[in-house]
Order: C-alpha cells, then sequence, then structure tokens
C-alpha cells in the first residue's frame, strides 16, 4: 500500500511539472506575441519635430504714436505645441479657426509642432513640409523648448 502510495505521488508530481512547464511554454507565447503586436502596431507611428522658421513679415509699421492697429501677439519660436490624447487617437488639422471648415490632415498625440498664431481658442500649426492649418486649443498643451539641455540654459 506504501508502494502506491508512492507511486501515486510520483505521478501527480510528474502531471503537475508538466502542467508547470506548458504555463511557462503560454507564458512566454503570450509575452512574444505581444512584443509582436506592439512593433506591429507602431509602424506608422512618426515623432514630428519642427525645426524653427523664420518668416520675414511684409506688414508695414506704423510711425504714428496713437495708432490705433493693434500689435501681434509675439510667439517665442521654442514655445511650441504638443498634441494631447483624443478619445479617437489624432486630432484634426482644420483649413481654418472652425469646426466646419474643412479637415486637411490628422496630428496623432505626442507629435510637436511650431504655432504661429493663437485665435478664439484655435492654434495655426507648422508642418516641417510647409503644409499648415488650424489645430483645437483643448487639445495642445503649450511647451517652452527655450531651456532644453541640448539647446543651452
Amino acid at each position: 500500500m506504501e508502494e502506491q502510495t508512492i507511486a501515486s505521488l510520483y505521478q501527480k508530481g510528474m502531471q503537475s511539472g508538466k502542467q508547470k512547464n506548458m504555463l511557462i511554454f503560454l507564458f512566454v507565447l503570450v509575452f512574444i506575441g505581444t512584443g509582436i503586436f506592439v512593433l506591429l502596431s507602431m509602424k506608422d507611428t512618426t515623432v514630428v519635430e519642427n525645426q524653427p522658421t523664420y518668416q520675414a513679415s511684409e506688414e508695414l509699421i506704423s510711425a504714428q504714436p496713437n495708432s490705433s492697429r493693434e500689435s501681434p501677439k509675439e510667439i517665442s519660436p521654442a514655445v511650441k505645441l504638443q498634441i494631447l490624447d483624443t478619445s479617437v487617437g489624432y486630432l484634426n488639422v482644420r483649413e481654418a479657426p472652425s469646426l466646419t471648415s474643412a479637415r486637411i490632415d490628422r496630428v496623432r498625440p505626442g507629435e510637436v509642432y511650431e504655432y504661429t498664431e493663437e485665435k478664439d481658442g484655435w492654434f495655426h500649426i507648422l508642418f516641417p513640409d510647409g503644409k499648415q492649418g488650424w489645430v483645437f486649443g483643448q487639445y495642445v498643451q503649450k511647451i517652452d523648448r527655450s531651456k532644453d539641455l541640448f539647446r543651452g540654459m
């Protein structure tokens, strides 16, 4: 009777060893599969870092001291916009600062763009290829790059 008990314990131990090996195999398989999924889902992800562009203004400045002309809001090239998370994973870029304006492109969360103007809660952004458009201000955050480690202090 004692021999049967030892034999049955040995068989149970072998079965649990097989179960452990199977669990380890499944864990490794899931881990590798997740890694492949992440790599494949990131293949279309792009990080956009715009270089500063400076455009000469052709606007004439009035020499009259009491000019009724409103001075433009000066934007530092070191201050940029970072696109925030949205419920759909992108933010529409429009021709004009309006929800009814035509959509001309999309930007993704985490991307960073220069902007030239702020109007009624909308920001006018510049793409690296020269394209430009408007994004809604609720989904962007101003970031100050003037104190970046690699640009000096």
